[in-house]
Formats: structure tokens, sequence, C-alpha cells
């Protein structure tokens, strides 16, 4: 079963050929989604496509000798632009939700879905009750990372800067919230940074727009550091629990899958 969902339109949907290229995924797909730029809503129309999912094993790459992969992945092309899909093995996927994985997070409930099925929609609830304040430190170091990327020689551009920002106000809106959000145009509406703003708009000119100067990497290494004490300040005082929940109805899921073989 395969849905366009959100915004995501273009010409690798309509070709037909992205739904070849999900078939042609060695095992059953649980289900598959969009991430990166897409998700985060400063994509442009040269813009890769980020794809991730949930794969299932047969029972003797489970349970036999030889275990079959827990991480695949796939790259191509399709109309001018690449793509990858990663999946992980559905218990490594449940095993990430319980560890406060936010990529795992975001995958699972992105709005702009591809592959799904009753495995799915009973996921995506479970997930939402695996949110914690755990959850705070997969955003520190996603955006650690972004302005590591940023300040490194030919990376200071506006893309890395949207990243930056986008892991940071993620993780503040789910301290306070409980809720993912991902799409850094709507996150900013509430945080009401100008820079931002401004950042987006220059994200959809050409690639004269796209270079950032040292005294704007300045700029944003200072915000950093303010918005990343707003964050760890909202994961004190979240009312979420401190680790993630509903270990059992994972593992009841995930022995359902194994016992039954029913995957969509």
């Amino acid at each position: 079963m395969i849905a366009t969902a959100g915004q995501f339109t273009g010409k690798q949907w309509r070709s037909g050929r992205l739904e070849q290229f999900l078939a042609g995924h060695p095992y059953p797909l649980l289900y598959a989604t969009v991430h990166g730029s897409r998700l985060y809503a400063f994509d442009t129309l040269e813009s890769d496509l980020d794809l991730r999912g949930c794969h299932v094993l047969p029972v003797e790459q489970v349970l036999g000798l030889r275990d079959g992969p827990e991480t695949v992945t796939r790259k191509g092309e399709l109309a001018g632009a690449g793509v990858e899909l990663v999946t992980h093995e559905v218990k490594k996927v449940c095993r990430l939700l319980l560890k406060g994985n936010g990529n795992v997070l975001e995958e699972v409930l992105s709005p702009l879905v591809l592959v799904t099925g009753d495995f799915h929609a009973e996921l995506r609830d479970i997930t939402g009750e695996t949110i914690s304040r755990k959850h705070s430190g997969h955003y520190l170091g996603m955006a650690s990372q972004a302005l590591s990327v940023l300040q490194k020689p030919g990376k200071g551009k506006v893309k890395y800067a949207l990243h930056l920002y986008r892991a940071l106000l993620t993780g503040v809106h789910l301290m306070e919230t409980g809720k993912l959000e991902c799409r850094l145009p709507v996150l900013n509406g509430r945080a009401r940074l100008s820079h931002v703003d401004e950042l987006l708009e220059r994200r959809k000119g050409g690639p004269g727009e796209q270079g950032l100067t040292g005294q704007e990497i300045a700029f944003m290494a200072g915000k950093f550091d303010r918005l990343m004490l707003e964050l760890k300040e909202a994961a004190d005082r979240s009312p979420l629990p401190a680790q993630g929940q509903r270990e059992a109805r994972l593992n009841d899921l995930l022995v359902r899958i194994r016992r039954d073989g029913r995957y969509r």
C-alpha cells in the first residue's frame, strides 16, 4: 500500500519510478516515510529524497545462526534527484523508540507516508506514548553536530543553518507540548526568530543566496548557546516522563509480527 501525503509532490512521485524503487527492497516494508529537508519544509526542487522505513526479516534470519541485516541502505536517482532509503529491522525500531531516538520518532510519525498499513498505524499510536524528556538529549546532540558542520570550511551554507534551528526548535516544542513538529516554518511561527524567516526566504533563492558570511555564522553560534539553554530548561520543567513508556505494548506488537507473519 503506497500513498502520498502532506506537501510531498514532484516528478519523482508522478513518474511512478519511486514506487518501483520501494518495491525493490529485499525485505517486506512495514512503513516508509519521507524525512530530511522535505519533512522539515525547507526543501528545494533540487533536494534529494531522504526516505526512512522499517523492514521485517524472515524468521530463519532471526532465529537461525546467521542474522539478517538490522539496517539496509539503498540509493538511486529519480528524475535527476538522488534518493536514499534507509530502513531498520522492526526489532531495532522498537528498541530505538524506547531509547529516545529522535530520528526514529520522526520517521514513524512523519505525515509524508509512502508505505503504511495496520502495523504502522498501531506503532504510531504507541510511539506517542514513548516520548520522554530523554528526547531532549537527542535534539541537543543533533544541534551540536549541525553547528559543527556549519563552522567547517566550505559548509557555511543556509541549508546547514536551517538544520541547526530546526533541531533546537523541534526539541523545545517537544519538551513543552509533548507533540512532535518538524516543519521549521511552523516552529518559527511560535519562536518568532526573524533571522530564521530570512534564512527560509534565502533558501528559495539561487546559489548566490546560499552562502553565509563569517559574521552571520558567529551570530548564529551566539543564538545557538541561548537556544541550547532554552531547550535544557524546557526539558527540566517538562511534564513528560523521564523515560519512554510502553515497552510491553511494543513487545506484544513485535511478538505478533514474528508469530503471525502479518506485516501490513
